[in-house]
């Protein structure tokens, strides 16, 4: 668990971790690299939480667990090292890329 507003905290760290955003009397905003991992968090909050879960439309993070592959797509996509990421790579861009790879080397 982290206390920061900083995204590269839960992509460097991986899956499990789980980083506090922002905290305050009515809002709490939470986040991490797997929905497993924010759908348990959610789940230990009650039924009087109006809590949603928000799952990036590309989660190119879920599963990896190489922190040197997870560290080279924060570079990719941008992060405190390489702000704005390579040119012209988005995260979507990249999700596509990473299917089909994936496609390829299940053939």
């Amino acid at each position: 668990l982290v206390m920061s507003n900083n995204a590269d905290y839960p992509a460097d760290l991986g899956d499990k971790c789980i980083a506090i955003k922002e905290f305050g009397t009515k809002n709490l905003v939470i986040s991490s690299t797997s929905k497993v991992t924010l759908e348990k968090a959610m789940s230990s909050l009650g039924n009087e939480s109006n809590a949603n879960l928000k799952v990036p439309p590309h989660p190119i993070y879920e599963g990896v667990v190489h922190i040197k592959m997870r560290a080279l797509i924060s570079v990719i996509i941008g992060c405190d090292v390489c702000p704005g990421g390579l040119p012209g790579i988005a995260p979507k861009t990249l999700a596509s890329e990473i299917a089909k790879l994936k496609e390829s080397s299940a053939d």
